[in-house]
């Protein structure tokens, strides 16, 4: 008589895993790390080293909740102990953030680090064309759009697109990972059956 071979027996929490339909998984990751309205009023009030450095929190807090997210034991590493340059590292390194975003990125905390170090730092016109230079094709197209209406140029919006893309990417890697787990329950399950 052949040897019965094991099962393994799904628990009620991945059942109810297999359940979800794909978009009732996506609406559970589409949620802001962030309030969305109390960031834009922060980037959105100050003068520009003040907004640059609003941005640049948020930036910092959507990188470190994308590293909590994706790792599979990050109290190992304590990502919001790390510095922002090194955070934004690990992101690139496991590609989490396409790398036009990360350019981006890591052009606001070039501003930032100008604004910590010299205290008559000012943004000019020089360093926000440098910003909506480095902006992402996609992210200046979507804003520029939107800015139509609105001067050509407008530092605090490209500055709220670099945070609401970036957590938006975050969100999406989120939902990858939660389908791939599904299909290896599934492939689980299906095992199962012809076993």
């Amino acid at each position: 008589m052949p040897e019965a071979k094991p099962q393994y027996h799904l628990t009620e929490e991945e059942l109810r895993l297999l359940a979800l339909s794909e978009d009732e998984v996506r609406m559970s990751v589409t949620e802001f790390s962030f309030q969305v309205e109390k960031m834009a009023g922060r980037i959105n009030d100050g003068e520009p080293w003040q907004v640059v450095i609003q941005a640049h929190l948020y930036l910092d807090h959507v990188i470190t909740a994308t590293l909590i997210d994706a790792l599979v034991r990050p109290d190992a590493i304590e990502p919001r102990k790390l510095a922002f340059s090194q955070k934004l590292d690990l992101v690139h390194a496991m590609g989490l953030l396409p790398s036009p975003m990360i350019h981006a990125i890591r052009y606001v905390n070039t501003l930032r680090n100008s604004i910590a170090h010299r205290l008559d730092f000012e943004v000019t016109p020089a360093e926000r064309e440098k910003l909506r230079s480095v902006c992402p094709p996609m992210v200046r197209q979507i804003l520029e759009e939107s800015l139509e209406k609105k001067s050509p140029f407008a530092l605090f919006e490209y500055l709220k697109g670099f945070v609401v893309i970036a957590d938006m990417h975050r969100q999406h890697n989120a939902f990858r990972r939660i389908m791939e787990r599904r299909a290896r329950l599934n492939a689980r399950k299906v095992l199962n059956m012809t076993a």
